[in-house]
C-alpha cells in the first residue's frame, strides 16, 4: 500500500465532520431510553440518525443499512478498501459463525448474516460449501473449516465463537500492519489487550484455573503474557490492576477494577468500561486536523452507535425496564 500522506483526506474529513453532528449524543439516547414505547424511541434515532423509511419493527435493516451507509461513504470519499478490510473482517467472522451454526442445524444462514463483510454473503456461502475460501484471509479460512470440524465433534457452539473471533482479530492485526498506519496498529493492538484483560477477568470471577487462561489468551498484542498469569493466580483482583500500572491502559483500567470488589459486585460496569477504552481512543484521534485518524474514528464511532441504538431498541421491544437499559449503554462518540 503506499505511504498514507494526512493531506490526502482534507475533504474526506470535512465531510464527515459535518456529518458527525447528525450522530446521537449521550442526551439523545436518554431520551430513547426514557420513551415509552418501541415506536417513540425509534422516531428519536431514526430523526437524528437512522434517516430511514423503515416502521420500528424493521429497525434491524434500518441500522444495517446506516452502516452499509458509512462505510459506502468513507469508501467513495477515501478509496481506502485496504483499510476499510480490517474493520469489515469482523463481519466476514460474523457471517462464518452463522454459516457453521446453522449448518448444524439445518437451517438457512443468509437472513442473519451482514453485508458488510469484504465478501458477498451470498459467494461467501456458496465457497463455504464448497470449501474454497481462498478470498478470505488464509488464518480465517482455515479457521472456519476447523470451527465447523470442532463443531461437529462437540456440539459446543461456544467453540466456533472462540476460534473464529481469534482469527479475525489475527487478520486485523496483519492487514494493519501490512498497511503500517501506526493508529491503526494502536487500535487493534487495544482490541487484543482489553479482550485480554475481560477474558482473564472473566475466569477468574468464574474460578477457573491458569491453563483456561493460557488457552484463551491471544497473542499479538502489547500486554505481557507471563505477568498477567501471574496476576491472575492472585489473589482478588488487585494484582490485575497493579500490572497495568506501567501500560497505557492504568489510568482508564484501575477504578474499574475498584467495581469487581465487595458483595453484589456485576461485571456488567467493568465490560462496559472495558469498551469504552476504545471511544476514548476514538475521541482523541477526531481531534487530529485532518487525516486518517478522523475518518477511521466516524466509521468507528458509527458502529458504536449502531450498538447503542440496537441495545435500546431490543430492549423496548422486550419490555427492560429503562434502568437496566441505561446500565448497558457505552459512552457516546458525538
Amino acid at each position: 500500500m503506499n505511504k498514507i500522506h494526512d493531506v490526502d483526506y482534507l475533504y474526506a474529513t470535512a465531510r464527515l465532520r459535518a456529518l458527525e453532528k447528525n450522530m446521537l449524543t449521550g442526551r439523545d439516547l436518554e431520551k430513547m431510553v426514557d420513551a415509552s414505547t418501541l415506536e417513540e424511541s425509534y422516531k428519536i434515532a431514526n430523526d437524528i440518525s437512522l434517516h430511514s423509511r423503515l416502521e420500528a419493527a424493521e429497525y434491524e435493516q434500518a441500522i444495517g443499512d446506516m452502516l452499509s451507509g458509512a462505510y459506502g461513504l468513507v469508501a467513495e470519499l477515501t478509496g481506502e478498501s485496504e483499510v476499510l478490510s480490517v474493520f469489515r473482517y469482523k463481519y466476514d467472522g460474523h457471517n462464518l459463525k452463522v454459516i457453521i451454526k446453522s449448518q448444524s442445524l439445518g437451517s438457512d444462514p443468509l437472513r442473519s448474516m451482514s453485508p458488510l463483510g469484504t465478501v458477498p454473503k451470498e459467494e461467501l456461502l456458496r465457497a463455504f460449501r464448497e470449501r474454497r475460501l481462498d478470498m478470505l484471509p488464509e488464518r480465517l479460512a482455515n479457521a472456519a473449516f476447523e470451527a465447523s470440524e470442532a463443531l461437529a465433534k462437540s456440539g459446543n457452539p461456544q467453540t466456533v465463537d472462540i476460534m473464529i473471533d481469534r482469527a479475525v482479530l489475527e487478520c486485523m492485526l496483519a492487514k494493519a500492519e501490512e498497511i503500517g498506519f501506526p493508529f491503526l496498529t494502536e487500535l487493534v493492538q487495544s482490541q487484543i489487550d482489553i479482550e485480554n484483560i475481560r477474558t482473564a477477568v472473566r475466569l477468574k470471577r468464574m474460578k477457573q484455573e491458569l491453563p483456561a487462561l493460557q488457552r484463551l489468551f491471544l497473542d499479538g498484542g502489547t500486554l505481557d503474557a507471563a505477568r498477567l498469569y501471574e496476576a491472575f493466580e492472585a489473589e482478588g483482583f488487585d494484582a490485575m490492576r497493579d500490572m497495568l500500572y506501567i501500560t497505557r491502559y492504568y489510568t482508564h483500567f484501575a477504578p474499574l477494577f475498584d467495581t469487581l470488589s465487595g458483595r453484589g459486585s456485576s461485571l456488567t460496569a467493568f465490560e462496559k468500561g472495558a469498551e469504552n477504552y476504545i471511544i476514548s481512543l476514538l475521541k482523541g484521534a477526531k481531534l487530529v486536523a485532518f487525516g486518517l485518524e478522523p475518518v477511521i474514528s466516524y466509521l468507528l464511532g458509527k458502529e458504536n452507535e449502531a450498538k447503542d441504538i440496537r441495545i435500546v431498541l431490543a430492549s423496548k421491544e422486550a419490555g427492560v425496564e429503562s434502568k437496566n437499559i441505561s446500565e448497558r449503554l457505552r459512552d457516546t462518540y458525538a
